[in-house]
C-alpha cells in the first residue's frame, strides 16, 4: 500500500476464467466477497493483516477446469486501482491464483500457454515445474467436497510434462504447440525447470503435459512457479486427474 496511513481498505475476493478477466465488473456473480481493513503505511510494522473472506466458495468445474482465484486489495483515494484492475502482471494491488483440472479417462492432454508477467523487474529467472504427490495438496478437498479428498498418486501412468523455452508474447494464431508430437519427442523438447534473463518485454512459454494410464481415484498435481532473483513472483497448479 501507500506511505500514507490507509483507512478502510477494501479488498474483493473474485473467481473465473482469465479470459474473462476484463469483464468481470459486469459479471457480479464472479465476486464472491467484499470485505475491509484497517492497515498502517508500508513502513509502519502493521501493513500486514491476515484477512478472511466472509463468504465461503464451493467451486465448480466450469471453463473446461481453468478457474482463477484473484484478490484485489486497494484504498479509493490514497492508492487506488490502475485501469488493469484484474491484471495480476500489471497492477501490484491484484493476486491471483491459477489451477487447470483435467479430467479424463486416458490419456490426459493439456496444453496451456502461461503468460511471464511484466511486473517483475530484470534479472535472472527461473520457471520449475514440480510433481507434487496430492497428499501434499489438501484443497484437492475441494473437487470432492470432503475433508480427505483420497487421491492417489498415479505411480504406474506413463507421463511428460514440462515447459518449452520462453518467447515474446506471440499472436493467437502463432502460439507455440505440441500437437501431433509423441510423447518420446516431446520429453526431449521440454524441460522441467528452465533458467533464463528477463528483460523489460513480456514473455509466455507453453506449458504441456500428456499422463496415460490414469486409473479411478488417481491424479497427477504439477505446480509451476516463477522465480526472479530468488524471489517467487508467480505461480500456477495443474491437475490430471481420472474423471
Amino acid at each position: 500500500m501507500s506511505n500514507i496511513n490507509p483507512r478502510n481498505v477494501f479488498i474483493v475476493v473474485a473467481g473465473g476464467n482469465t479470459a474473462a478477466e476484463r469483464h468481470f465488473e459486469d459479471t457480479i456473480q464472479r465476486k464472491i466477497g467484499v470485505t475491509h481493513v484497517d492497515l498502517g503505511n508500508r513502513t509502519s510494522g502493521h501493513a500486514h493483516q491476515y484477512v478472511k473472506c466472509p463468504e465461503s466458495r464451493t467451486p465448480t468445474y466450469l471453463n473446461g477446469g481453468h478457474e482463477c482465484l484473484m484478490v484485489r486489495i486497494f484504498e479509493p483515494l490514497t492508492d487506488p486501482l490502475t485501469p488493469y484492475a484484474w491484471d495480476a502482471s500489471n497492477d501490484r494491488h491484484v493476486g491471483q491464483r491459477n489451477i487447470a483440472v483435467v479430467d479424463a479417462q486416458s490419456p490426459a492432454k493439456l496444453q496451456l500457454t502461461v503468460r511471464l508477467g511484466c511486473g517483475a523487474a530484470p534479472g535472472a529467472a527461473d520457471v520449475p515445474v514440480q510433481e507434487v504427490n496430492p497428499h501434499d495438496v489438501a484443497w484437492l478437498s475441494i473437487l470432492t467436497g470432503k475433508r480427505d479428498h483420497g487421491y492417489k498418486q498415479a505411480t504406474h501412468a506413463a507421463a511428460v510434462a514440462g515447459m518449452t523455452y520462453p518467447t515474446l508474447v506471440r499472436a493467437e494464431t502463432d502460439k507455440a504447440s505440441m500437437e501431433g508430437v509423441d510423447m518420446k519427442s516431446a520429453a526431449h523438447l521440454l524441460s522441467r525447470k528452465i533458467a533464463f534473463e528477463r528483460g523489460c518485454d513480456e514473455l509466455e512459454a507453453l506449458f504441456y503435459m500428456h499422463v496415460d494410464g490414469l486409473r479411478p481415484k488417481e491424479c497427477r498435481v504439477y505446480k509451476i512457479s516463477q522465480t526472479v532473483g530468488g524471489k517467487m513472483v508467480g505461480g500456477y497448479t495443474v491437475i490430471a486427474r481420472h474423471a
